[in-house]
């Protein structure tokens, strides 16, 4: 059976291509963020750390591209939306803070099932 992979995290591609656009290296990434070290460089995915670090330090990148690819790659290049890039921003972190919240959720209830099977 042939397995479906990508190369190379699109969230991580459109990080580098921004940080190429501005002129920012891997290194001066890391440094400014505290994102892990080589993390860009990795197939793999993000953490919500370290997007939540890059989205910090980087604000003037749109939200909105960096997740989905369409509209302009800065907020100053924006026409118009239909929510601020804030508010995407701000609804992204929600969605990583609730996801954060039923995934300790879940472990505590795996906890209290082998706890009640034992």
């Amino acid at each position: 059976m042939q397995e479906n992979r990508r190369e190379f995290s699109i969230l991580k591609a459109r990080i580098l291509q921004y940080l190429d656009f501005k002129g920012v290296s891997r290194y001066e990434c890391y440094k400014k963020t505290g994102m892990s070290r080589s993390v860009l460089s990795q197939p793999n995915g993000l953490t919500e750390d370290n997007m939540l670090r890059f989205l910090d330090y980087y604000q003037d990148i749109s939200i909105v591209w960096l997740l989905t690819g369409k509209g302009k790659m800065l907020l100053s290049e924006q026409q118009e939306t239909v929510f601020s890039d804030g508010e995407y921003k701000e609804k992204y972190i929600d969605v990583l803070e609730e996801n954060r919240r039923l995934h300790n959720e879940i472990e505590e209830l795996k906890k209290r099932n082998i706890a009640d099977s034992a």
